[in-house]
């Protein structure tokens, strides 16, 4: 994983490998370098842009966990209920795509950060990744990195990807993480 810089006051808190490893959400396991990145790291600011939702473990591990896994629950049925309206209709992503992703990260700016448990592919340790998808309040959507090692190198290198390229070119973001506080659900 990509060493990131800690800033801010709250001491990092990262989560246990086995309470990652036992949780499903809709019956999908989360992808190997999510659970690596929280395992590292744990809930918090990432880049100064995104912060990630901690999901909740069954029978819940602890309060923390609870409150954030919830959060992931709430976005992902804002998210469908959006497609239900039609708010994005030719967003560049098909519905029927739209609709099979999970949301597991929001920017400040309202975006959203999902995956397609349908678009998975093997990991070399015999996990499973998925294909990520941005999806922005503009309305617009499109495929973006194919895992948590290659987003936090895209977002923060001054290389602007194919992924990148028609979204906010001018912005980078620093390799920076802020933990934050269990009860914060921005």
């Amino acid at each position: 994983m990509q060493n990131l810089q800690i800033i801010g006051e709250q001491p990092v808190a990262p989560y246990p490998r086995k309470n990652l490893d036992a949780f499903t959400f809709e019956g999908t396991p989360l992808p190997d370098s999510f659970k690596d990145f929280l395992e590292e790291y744990g809930y918090g600011e990432v880049l100064g842009h995104v912060i990630f939702t901690v999901p909740t473990i069954g029978g819940g591990v602890t309060a923390e966990c609870d409150e954030l896994g919830h959060t992931m629950q709430f976005l992902t049925k804002r998210l469908r209920g959006d497609i239900a309206r039609g708010f994005y209709t030719d967003c560049g992503v098909d519905e029927a795509t739209l609709n099979q992703l999970i949301v597991f990260a929001k920017s400040k700016d309202g975006d959203l950060y999902c995956w397609n448990s349908t678009e998975k592919y093997p990991t070399q340790s015999g996990g499973v990744e998925y294909q990520w998808y941005l999806v922005g309040r503009d309305p617009w959507a499109f495929k973006g990195p194919a895992n948590m090692q290659q987003f936090l190198e895209d977002f923060s290198s001054e290389k602007i990807t194919d992924y990148f390229k028609n979204w906010r070119p001018e912005q980078h973001y620093k390799a920076t993480f802020k933990p934050l506080p269990a009860n914060t659900t921005e």
